[in-house]
Order: C-alpha cells, then structure tokens, then sequence
C-alpha cells in the first residue's frame, strides 16, 4: 500500500517538474522573441528571475497540496487494511469458539444436576453461535473475496443445521431428565451418560465436514492476507 502511494508521489513530482519545464520553454522564448535581438537586459533579467520565481512558488504549493491529498488517501487505505484483517482475524477467534464450545459441551458445565447451569450453557450457545454468524455480514462489506464469503456462509450452515441444534439437543434433554421426579439420582445420572454417550457417537461424523472447511478457511483467509499484505503493520 505505501509503495502504491510513493509511487502516485514520484509521479506527481516528476510531472510537476515536466510541467515546469514546460512553461520555461513555452514562455520564455517567446520573452526574447518580442525583445527582438534576444539580449538581456537588467530589466529583462530581473522580470525572467521574477516568471521563474513565481513558476517554481506555484509548482512547490501545488506539489504540496498533490502529496498532502495523497497521503490522506493512504491513511484511508491503511485504515480499511487495518479493518480487512481485524474482520479475517475476529471471523476465524468466533468460529473457533463456537466449534470449540460444541466439542467440549459438557466441559462448561459445573454441575449436570443443575438446571441453572444447563440454562446457562444453552444462553452461551446461543450467543457465541450470533456472535459468529453475524460475521457474514462483516466479511461481506470489507472482504472482497467470493471464496471466502462463500466457504463462511457453508460454515455457518453447517453451524445452523447440524452442530448447535445437536448442542441445543443434549442440554435440553439433560435438562429434562433432572426436571422428572419419578427418576431416582442413580437413574438420573445414568439416563445423563446415555445421552452423552449418543452425543458423543454422532457428532464426530458431522464434525468432519466442519474440519475440513474450517481448514480451507484458514487457508483462504491467509493467502489472501499475504496477498493483500494484510499480515504486515
């Protein structure tokens, strides 16, 4: 992004110096062809030194104005690189917290025999999986790359259709079980490890397909930094 920007300026700098040259060669003949013989007087002198001075004040205060706006320019740009890579970094930290949340469901309950922690750990589910979903919306606006919006959004559905709901599933059910009287502690615990055990049967088959895109993910996302220098401060 610098060099983009260094360039524009050398350029901008090399035609002001054209430019100035120009109006030397366009004017100042012309100067001498009115005086005829093309001998210099001390008012010629004087009025030549006056044309240059005054040329080359103009050509400094708009070559000024010429970096100035550039460097407001690279200053947008920085900021929206910097916003790029903010976007790519926070959209992979979400994902890996709601598939490792997923994984590891039970690990964030203290107590199993307690619906207040299951309700707990159903609130968390709920809001780490909007906190990553709304990411689609970030990626969109400031990632402009087809792939990895695109890989996003199957993310998100497999989020959507298979991973929360089997989450949202077992903790309802564990939830049910503690809820029924008529189970004794020993039943209770028991019936918990069933559905754990269910849990922990079908879900490495739907995991699967979240690896391997999580994965291309990544892959994606980091070639298109490096692409895009986004890596580098």
């Amino acid at each position: 992004m610098g060099n983009i920007v260094s360039y524009l300026i050398e350029g901008f700098s090399i035609f002001g110096i054209i430019s100035f040259g120009f109006i030397l060669t366009k004017y100042l003949p012309n100067y001498f062809n009115k005086k005829g013989e093309n001998l210099a007087t001390k008012e010629d002198i004087s009025e030549i030194t006056f044309l240059v001075e005054d040329v080359k004040k103009t050509f400094i205060n708009e070559n000024d104005k010429l970096k100035t706006k550039l460097n407001v320019i690279s200053n947008i740009y920085i900021g929206l690189a910097a916003e790029e890579r903010k976007v790519i970094v926070e959209a992979n930290d979400r994902l890996y917290e709601i598939r490792d949340l997923s994984i590891n469901i039970v690990g964030y309950i203290n107590d199993l025999s307690s619906n207040s922690e299951i309700d707990k750990t159903i609130i968390k589910v709920r809001e780490t999986f909007l906190n990553f979903s709304n990411y689609q919306s970030k990626l969109n606006l400031y990632i402009d790359n087809e792939n990895i919006n695109k890989m996003f959004f199957d993310l998100k559905n497999i989020m959507t259709r298979d991973i929360v709901p089997q989450c949202s599933e077992l903790l309802y059910m564990i939830k049910t079980i503690n809820s029924e009287d008529k189970y004794s502690l020993e039943e209770k615990i028991k019936m918990r490890q069933v559905a754990l055990n269910n849990y922990n049967k079908d879900f490495p088959d739907k995991l699967k397909k979240l690896y391997f895109l999580t994965i291309e993910f990544q892959k994606s996302c980091r070639e298109y930094m490096m692409l895009n220098k986004l890596d580098i401060d």
